[in-house]
């Protein structure tokens, strides 16, 4: 995961020490409400004015989130992967306390419109951080009353960061439109790792997130597809694949307003 340092984007220290996160269950995707920066230049302005809001106008201690991406797709280090963000918020103090200890934040340097889009870039460069962070990924709207992130990353969100919403309404739309190659045992890459970081999410007992396609994760597709009445075949063809799709849609809704 390439990220480009505090130092490097040239952010101002902060002004005291960091608490550390606490054991993570999942990131969380905001948006800063500025008009979208739309090459390196003007997210690299768009960093300075976020620091200089939270530093300087709120007295914080330093930029709140975890990191903030761009849609070039470049990630960008805030509070990094060890420090716990000042962004997540919640109904009572004990929520805010937790949801920071707790969960990383990434903000997209963008949404000023609620219609605001992010690119496919944006998109990946987060799904990426997911990947290393682990656990759930959740709107900043799951947590208290905001537009944040905006309706657009809701469904990206909604959608496991898969596909693009507007090609995702139903399990029929991922058939008829999502271009799908079966992933059996012995595969490896991204897409295995897609398919365990959802498999995670509905079933109970986790597997390994390491791109690999082995028993562990064979034996998870087989009871995801029998508590789906699916052929148990341990193969992830379009029936399968979809059926994930909707299962991770469907606890995400579930989840939405829950703390932990």
């Amino acid at each position: 995961m390439q990220v480009t340092t505090r130092e490097e984007w040239g952010a101002m220290p902060p002004k005291k020490g960091f608490s550390k996160l606490g054991e993570v269950k999942g990131l969380v995707v905001h948006w800063s409400a500025y008009p979208t920066a739309t090459n390196k230049e003007s997210e690299l302005a768009q960093l300075t004015q976020i620091q200089n809001l939270h530093q300087n106008d709120r007295g914080w201690n330093d930029i709140a989130y975890n990191f903030c991406v761009g849609d070039s797709g470049t990630l960008y280090e805030a509070r990094g992967l060890e420090n716990r963000s000042a962004a997540q918020g919640g109904n009572t103090r004990d929520e805010i306390n937790y949801n920071n200890k707790h969960y990383v934040a990434v903000c997209w340097l963008g949404g000023s419109n609620p219609d605001d889009q992010p690119s496919k870039e944006a998109v990946a460069a987060v799904k990426e951080l997911w990947r290393k962070v682990g656990g759930d990924i959740r709107p900043h709207s799951s947590f208290k009353s905001t537009s944040c992130p905006g309706k657009m990353w809701r469904k990206w969100i909604e959608n496991r960061l898969t596909f693009v919403p507007e090609e995702v309404k139903t399990a029929e739309v991922v058939k008829e439109t999502t271009r799908f190659t079966i992933i059996k045992k012995g595969d490896r890459g991204q897409s295995v790792e897609e398919i365990q970081i959802m498999l995670n999410f509905v079933n109970k007992k986790p597997i390994p997130i390491d791109g690999d396609f082995g028993n562990k994760t064979l034996a998870a597709v087989v009871i995801f597809q029998k508590a789906h009445k699916l052929t148990p075949d341990g193969i992830v063809g379009q029936l399968t694949y979809a059926k994930l799709i909707e299962a991770n849609r469907t606890t995400n809704k579930r989840k939405e307003y829950k703390i932990d």
